[in-house]
């Protein structure tokens, strides 16, 4: 086997059989040559390899950046500061950068991300025993420039996607697995680095993921910016204006909203709560979440090959329930450890065929000339919770109790969950149907 083919193989892009083929080109369409075959399954491999490096490389930065700034100042309120400087630009960037995003295309938008991001840990790594101000001057950058790199690489994935051509949930399946194993494995590899090596040093390793991640996107990523045409702020109102006269979308936005709200609440709030008042180890709070990005990794593969051929409507409630609620009902009737992390890995299991199945529906919704604004600004929107997540958590926790408060979460979450289930339009636009119904996609 080639090594194109076993990329293909891999990837799981099948060529039509030729009588399939043949048929599609005596009704008009084209055949494709092995080099453009070739060129389609390494723009997608490369997207890919360019999310899989700028992700790790910010999931180090979790547990990298705060040992930093403790190590250097010892001040937890210090490290806070840091980690609010360094979340606040995300959200404004991916509130703000939409039209920027159409105008000067996405992968523009990655390349230049990713080199700052890069820049900017060569700095720190660099700078010794940097002072705080250093510190926080550079993840504002990193942070401005992190929001609309993202954004910008899951945009451009259904334009790739198209062009293998697989339907695009296949493509946020395959993300979302990149993300997951990033989100498993990079935490991991960060403390493993602070103890080897110390200090700062992981933080060059950092600045060489961002780099590849950027020549990456350099290299394999392309992408036509739009034309002007209202202005800048009448582009952004343009994107606005889509996204909230879309029920579907909309309906997404709320969902992703309150669920991100509540699991910032749960994560930094009621589940070392939770840990402290049973007398358990904080051991098992990590084990929790890395076990539930790790069955996240499975089903998100198989969101990737084998999700289209699912009833869209069906599958999503069925993750949706499992992926959240459960959590917050297992930490309220006091399971013991064992039995938790058996619930937080089911809800993982959830999650990966949530995810992917949401992302598809957005991308598939929104037009290619709008794309950028619309799809940056749902996300900046599904963000706007998480600051106010860990107050809630608390301001809870002293009213009602930690049992309540579990209970209240779980039934909101619950509740946003099942919100989109009949509101949203499942069925694949007319073009996206083509394509998805080669493999047996279902609404």
């Amino acid at each position: 086997m080639s090594t194109p083919s076993a990329v293909r193989w891999f990837l799981g892009i099948h060529l039509p059989a030729p009588a399939a083929r043949s048929a599609e080109i005596s009704a008009g369409g084209t055949q494709p040559s092995r080099a453009d075959s070739q060129a389609q399954t390494a723009g997608l491999a490369g997207l890919l390899a360019a999310a899989a490096c700028a992700l790790t490389a910010q999931r180090i930065l979790l547990v990298a950046v705060p040992w930093l700034v403790l190590t250097e100042t010892g001040s937890p309120t210090a490290t806070a500061l840091v980690s609010a400087v360094q979340v606040t630009p995300i959200l404004f960037a991916k509130l703000f950068a939409g039209p920027l995003l159409d105008r000067v295309g996405a992968a523009r938008i990655a390349v230049a991300g990713d080199l700052t991001c890069a820049a900017g840990m060569l700095l720190l790594a660099a700078a010794g025993s940097p002072p705080l101000w250093l510190i926080v001057a550079v993840m504002a950058a990193v942070g401005a420039a992190q929001g609309p790199s993202a954004a910008a690489k899951t945009a451009v994935l259904a334009e790739v996607t198209s062009t293998v051509p697989r339907p695009t949930q296949w493509g946020t399946g395959l993300m979302t697995t990149v993300e997951r194993c990033a989100t498993t494995l990079g935490p991991a590899l960060a403390g493993l680095l602070i103890a080897v090596v110390g200090g700062q040093r992981p933080l060059w390793l950092v600045a060489a993921l961002f780099a590849s991640a950027s020549l990456f996107a350099r290299t394999y990523i392309s992408s036509a910016p739009a034309a002007a045409r209202h202005g800048y702020w009448g582009e952004l109102a343009d994107g606005a204006r889509f996204l909230f006269h879309d029920r579907s979308l909309t309906s997404l936005l709320v969902m992703y909203g309150v669920t991100n709200w509540l699991d910032e609440a749960l994560l930094v709030i009621l589940l070392p709560l939770w840990a402290r008042a049973g007398g358990h180890s904080p051991a098992v709070i990590g084990a929790a979440i890395s076990i539930a990005g790790a069955a996240a990794i499975g089903t998100a593969l198989l969101a990737a090959y084998a999700g289209y051929r699912l009833p869209r409507r069906g599958t999503y409630l069925v993750a949706a329930i499992i992926s959240g609620p459960t959590r917050f009902a297992a930490l309220a009737v006091g399971l013991p450890p064992a039995a938790v992390l058996a619930v937080f890995a089911v809800s993982g299991l959830g999650s990966g065929l949530l995810s992917p199945l949401a992302d598809a529906v957005q991308l598939e919704r929104i037009p290619a000339e709008l794309r950028g604004r619309v799809f940056i600004l749902s996300r900046a929107a599904a963000w706007i919770g998480i600051p106010a997540g860990g107050i809630t958590g608390a301001v809870l926790n002293a009213c009602v109790g930690l049992s309540a408060a579990l209970w209240i979460c779980a039934a909101g979450f619950l509740a946003a969950a099942v919100y989109p289930s009949w509101r949203v339009i499942w069925n694949p636009p007319p073009d996206e149907h083509r394509r998805s119904s080669r493999y047996g996609c279902h609404p």
